[in-house]
């Protein structure tokens, strides 16, 4: 009788060697769409992405924060900065007032405005726009923002500068998600840049289009930077699946309570089992199959990529703009939030009518309903200016 040992070892090698490879051409191919985070160089420290709220912090917590600050700031620009917490003044109330009579449209107010707050000079961000319009209207829509006539003012225009308008009720403060901005008792309107996520929520319900984002790295000339800075304002470093089975839902409800009963090791154990088991069943198939997730492999591998160059280089990869601020991204998480409400609305008819014939449609809807809210964290995810905050 023939021994059929050896041939079985010899398979069993191939298979390991043959796995091996794989994996090892998946870890390298990985590692190569991860490298444009080499360059990345304004990371977020342990001491900033534990720094606490701003109105959390003691008097010495703060310090501690305003000598970091100085700190970076000195070690990036050879300059030491004074950076003090101006703190609001007790019984004072800021109003704002502009005479338009007097503008003549110069834009001296815009520049003095970017070099007061050391904003960023490539590309420059201005908080002031100054619009010229024509006499007799007030209509914004009519302003011209690009006006570059030989001089100014010119006859037969007005000019209105348009910024921050200190809204007693301001909706940027209403809208921001993480209460990174808020109003002070004497009326200023304030913006902690630390606790900024960038999700530009602000900048779209202003109605005065005063919020900026920096789509990119900023820069500012060592020779130009004011080194007078205030915590709450800008400084340098601000710039910065399941297999289904025949009962479907009610094996997986039967699995849950059983693991509550169980100690926290046999659950630790028994996750990892699960998850082995699914990784064998993904990776069972026909050449179609190996070949559909190969293609699949590559268009993440490139997503992985192309994310990693904008976390590196900021937003201004995705061709978006203060105008355009919110494209591809959420366009796609409010497609997958229309695919999760799809696919919990094609599961409830199989609970209504109690439909034990459609019961496996049940593991398909919620698997699916699942992934789609995972997709819409993602796309949510990758929008934001600053993820590492969140």
């Amino acid at each position: 009788m023939p021994d059929n040992n050896p041939p079985a070892a010899d398979v069993s090698r191939r298979s390991f060697l043959l796995t091996s490879a794989v994996m090892a051409s998946g870890a390298a191919a990985l590692a190569a769409s991860l490298a444009p985070l080499r360059h990345l160089g304004d990371y977020v420290t342990p001491e900033q992405f534990l720094q606490k709220y701003y109105k959390e912090l003691t008097p010495a917590e703060m310090q501690k924060v305003l000598d970091r600050i100085t700190r970076e700031v000195e070690k990036q620009y050879q300059v030491r900065p004074d950076v003090r917490d101006y703190k609001p003044m007790n019984g004072v109330e800021f109003v704002y007032c502009l005479n338009l009579t007097r503008c003549i449209g110069c834009r001296k107010c815009v520049h003095a405005c970017v070099g007061e707050n050391n904003q960023s000079r490539n590309p420059e961000i201005q908080y002031i726009r100054v619009l010229k319009m024509p006499h007799g209207s007030m209509d914004t829509e009519k302003g011209d923002h690009n006006y570059a006539p030989a001089s100014v003012p010119e006859k037969g225009f007005f000019y209105m500068p348009i910024q921050c308008q200190q809204c007693k009720n301001p909706p940027c403060v209403k809208v921001c998600p993480v209460k990174a901005t808020w109003q002070e008792t004497d009326g200023i309107t304030v913006i902690d840049y630390n606790w900024c996520i960038g999700c530009r929520y602000c900048e779209a319900a202003c109605p005065y289009f005063a919020r900026r984002f920096n789509w990119t790295r900023p820069s500012i000339p060592k020779e130009r930077l004011n080194p007078k800075m205030s915590y709450l304002g800008l400084h340098p470093e601000n710039q910065a699946g399941v297999h289904p089975t025949q009962r479907g839902t009610r094996d997986l409800a039967t699995v849950f309570l059983l693991l509550r009963r169980m100690s926290l090791g046999d659950k630790i154990r028994n996750y990892l089992v699960f998850l082995t088991r699914c990784g064998r069943i993904a990776f069972v198939g026909d050449w179609r199959y190996y070949a559909w997730m190969g293609f699949l492999s590559i268009v993440v591998l490139l997503g992985i990529n192309a994310y990693a160059r904008q976390f590196v280089n900021g937003l201004i990869m995705t061709g978006m703009s203060d105008q355009v601020s919110w494209g591809v991204y959420i366009a796609n998480f409010t497609f997958m939030v229309g695919v999760a409400a799809a696919a919990a609305m094609l599961v409830i008819p199989v609970y209504i009518y109690d439909n034990k014939a459609l019961h496996d449609l049940v593991i398909f809807g919620e698997l699916l309903a699942v992934a789609a809210i995972l997709m819409c964290l993602a796309f949510v995810t990758v929008d934001l200016g600053r993820p590492d905050r969140f």
